[in-house]
């Protein structure tokens, strides 16, 4: 079973043994935690582990050494990575109302109660292990689309930008290829080429030229990758037999 990828940032050191030892506590081996004092860092850290980098984040709001405040680097990561789900903790109240700039999941103030942790969290690991992240949630000109992962056909790299193809509709995001890796399964959703990614469902078959969908359309797949999605087809026509 896949474990949850926790990581946790604040700037001061004690806070951060106490949120890993409160976490350690309720969660035991369930989860994976990463600790760091630097939010410069973390856009970088996302960019290095792409697709694995954290499922959520414990964010710090203060940071008085920093040019940016908690709340502004959170937004950033979820424009990127909109499956990412935040948890800001901070010793005033009064960061309340400004957390609603990002996309929160949870609001604790310090010092952190367990109890308030362990509810803020257990919903989190609950979405995170019923949906298997089904539901995704891109933006769109600063608004939240919501796109069920289940109706995605194939997805399309142009230039800066990607088009999701799904059952009824394309749509547009401005985002990198690479990044759908942090919100789709890997084992259902084929990278074949540099500028495509497939749902495997939808794959109907394999030709000397690339795949052809259920619904006619043929995509290409890089030479490189050609026997790796050969085998892959082959796996997934056996196991349904």
């Amino acid at each position: 079973m896949k474990k949850t990828k926790v990581l946790i940032c604040d700037d001061q050191g004690k806070v951060l043994t106490e949120i890993r030892t409160m976490l350690r506590r309720i969660y035991g081996d369930m989860i994976e935690i990463e600790t760091t004092r630097i939010p410069e860092q973390l856009l970088a850290w996302w960019e290095e582990h792409p697709g694995s980098a954290a499922d959520i984040l414990l964010m710090d709001i203060e940071y008085p050494y920093a040019d940016k405040d908690g709340i502004e680097i959170a937004r950033e990561l979820q424009l990127r990575y909109p499956s990412l789900k935040v948890i800001f903790i901070t010793g005033l109240v009064r960061y309340a109302q400004d957390i609603f700039y990002a996309i929160p999941s949870g609001f604790l103030v310090k010092p952190i109660d367990e109890m308030k942790m362990r509810n803020v969290m257990d919903k989190l690991l609950e979405q995170i292990s019923l949906s298997e992240e089904n539901i995704v949630a891109l933006r769109r000109h600063g608004n939240v689309v919501k796109i069920a992962s289940e109706s995605i056909r194939y997805i399309e790299s142009d230039g800066h930008n990607i088009v999701v193809y799904t059952n009824d509709y394309a749509e547009s995001f401005r985002m990198k290829l690479s990044d759908c890796n942090s919100f789709l399964p890997e084992e259902r959703f084929w990278r074949i080429h540099q500028s495509y990614i497939v749902s495997a469902k939808h794959v109907k078959k394999m030709t000397s030229k690339g795949l052809e969908l259920w619904d006619g359309i043929r995509l290409p797949v890089a030479r490189s990758k050609y026997k790796d999605i050969r085998n892959r087809l082959f796996n997934t026509i056996e196991s349904q037999k």
